[in-house]
């Protein structure tokens, strides 16, 4: 919606507008049918994993057939503790169905028995799961004492010799092969499809290259990725971006409260500022498309009689995770050398961090809904005056601040003015930093010298539900204004936003680049290439190996397009040949 000019246009864009609420409060099911629902997939690096190393994964949410899913725009993946404590909680954009993301394992974590899950708000019905293993040298945690009779429990025990390590990681030939078989250390690898093979379809794929393990999870019958069933919950398909929804209800009696208008601000510098009518059911509804910063949302009733009733937000949090079962972790004794180094390496590349750093893709973060302003007053360009108050009087000449009862309003100068207008008892919608202002009392008194700017737009304007005669959007300097306001018709909702994207560091020993000879490097993960679709991406890899000896393992995995899985690994040598 926008601004429209002429007595048609207000007619049809009134008329869009019940029709956009009368289309979105009907049955999702009548859309998406149950059969529709996804499967969520989720593959990591490791299993088992030394406090201080980064876990890697990748989602597929995907739906009959194994197909690449298109509906759900957010999934949600989790690391779960034996107390259903979250180590973290990411939330993730999806691009067809796929998505990625990593977790940094501090040195809080205990040694124990977790649970990576993944779902997404459409797949309400199940949810997957994957057994995680941490060991923390540091603090025993959930580890089983050695001389302990408790046979419950799962042990992480070693593998001793080369020709076993390879025997028990055995998999099918790989299409994905290397230059050599053997390589020093800091020496160039280059990955090559086989001549035999004709292509890797295209689809949506993983390529991870990590040093084995020489351990092994035994006591375990399924280590097994599996999906569980929960209970029925509701929930709406995220099939345009993030809901937020919630319910007006009477202060009086309960009651639910249809035809109410109800808005969120993201606020900041890129605010997001959106509004909804409840429903019959009084129900109302926020679809986030854009990009945002992890903030402090704020939910308001905007209503004359806001006082009678108040917002109750719905928890959209995850909890329903059914019977998962969490097991003791025993540490074999003749593992101990190998958790000492593994422990070593990375302290050590902690240390080097700001030198290894992976690249943060930046966002582009939303502009505003209204597009170009009628007028802008950038207040360094005019002179200061120290309140709100003063600037509108001496400064803006399309909006002004006005008496009215005892209190203040705020008013722009519309165009048809001075023409019979029948919107003209309409207010503007007053945004500052975002955060929609509807007492003007609350900020005339505002520190003038704190903004930046003061924008108006003019003229009879449709804005989803709501009809604003103008739009005055006041902006601070560091985009930090927050409203003094409480009850419970103002709602304030911390919100995380969607992981950013990563480039993540591989250094280059080459012999023109010299600066990284002295820097230390004990990375067992050589390569994480989490986004591969064709196969000329796999021509282009190239990756060095690290001061870091033993068998590496190749591990290409992913979905193709047609909906079958694709596995496959091959391995090679890292030796100290000086």
């Amino acid at each position: 919606m926008g601004r429209l000019m002429g007595n048609m246009g207000y007619k049809c864009s009134i008329i869009m507008c019940l029709v956009v609420n009368f289309v979105f409060s009907q049955g999702v099911s009548e859309v998406f049918p149950v059969q529709a629902r996804e499967a969520v997939i989720l593959s990591s690096n490791a299993t088992v994993f030394v406090v201080g190393e980064e876990l890697y994964y990748k989602f597929y949410g995907l739906v009959g057939g194994n197909l690449p899913s298109s509906i759900s725009k957010l999934g949600y993946v989790e690391l779960l503790s034996s107390g259903k404590e979250k180590l973290f909680s990411h939330k993730l954009k999806l691009d067809n169905g796929v998505a990625h993301g990593d977790f940094f394992i501090p040195t809080n974590v205990k040694t124990g028995h977790y649970k990576l899950i993944a779902y997404t708000k459409w797949n309400s019905k199940s949810f997957f799961q994957k057994d995680v293993f941490i060991i923390n040298p540091y603090t025993a945690g959930n580890a089983v004492e050695k001389d302990s009779s408790n046979n419950n429990f799962v042990e992480i025990a070693s593998i001793t010799e080369k020709n076993s390590l390879l025997t028990a990681n055995k998999a099918p030939q790989s299409i994905i092969k290397t230059d050599k078989n053997s390589y020093s250390l800091r020496s160039k690898v280059v990955l090559q499809i086989d001549n035999g093979t004709k292509e890797l379809p295209h689809g949506h794929y993983s390529l991870s290259v990590r040093k084995i393990n020489p351990i092994q999870v035994l006591n375990k019958e399924d280590l097994k990725s599996t999906t569980i069933a929960q209970t029925s919950r509701k929930a709406l398909p995220e099939i345009r971006g993030e809901i937020i929804s919630g319910t007006v209800k009477s202060k009086q009696d309960n009651s639910v409260v249809p035809n109410k208008i109800v808005s969120i601000s993201f606020p900041g510098k890129n605010y997001i500022y959106k509004n909804s009518i409840t429903d019959s059911s009084g129900k109302f509804y926020f679809n986030v498309l854009e990009n945002y910063n992890d903030t402090n949302a704020l939910v308001q009733l905007s209503d004359k009689n806001k006082e009678n009733y108040r917002i109750v937000l719905d928890d959209n949090g995850f909890q329903d995770y059914g019977e998962l079962t969490f097991e003791k972790v025993k540490l074999d004794p003749n593992i101990k050398d190998w958790i000492l180094r593994e422990s070593i390496y990375n302290q050590i590349e902690s240390a080097y961090y700001k030198t290894k750093r992976d690249s943060i893709v930046a966002k582009q973060l939303p502009s505003v809904f209204y597009g170009e302003a009628s007028v802008d007053y950038v207040l360094d360009d005019y002179k200061r005056f120290p309140s709100l108050r003063e600037t509108f009087i001496e400064v803006v000449e399309k909006a002004a601040i006005r008496g009215e009862n005892g209190g203040f309003k705020f008013k722009v100068f519309d165009y048809e003015e001075k023409r019979s207008n029948r919107f003209s008892e309409l207010e503007p919608l007053v945004l500052f930093d975002g955060v929609s202002i509807q007492n003007a009392d609350a900020i005339i008194d505002y520190d003038a010298g704190r903004i930046e700017r003061i924008s108006v737009v003019r003229g009879i304007y449709f804005y989803g539900p709501s009809i604003f005669n103008g739009i005055i959007d006041i902006t601070s300097k560091k985009g930090d204004f927050t409203l003094m306001a409480n009850g419970d018709n103002v709602v304030k909702l911390k919100l995380s936003a969607p992981e950013h994207l990563k480039l993540h560091d591989r250094p280059n020993y080459s012999d023109i680049k010299r600066e990284l000879d002295r820097i230390p490097d004990y990375r067992r993960q050589l390569l994480w290439e989490p986004n591969i679709r064709e196969t000329k991406q796999l021509d282009k890899l190239e990756f060095y190996t690290s001061d870091v000896e033993g068998v590496f393992e190749i591990l290409l995995e992913g979905y193709t397009l047609s909906g079958k899985q694709f596995y496959s690994k091959s391995y090679f040598d890292v030796e100290n040949k000086l």
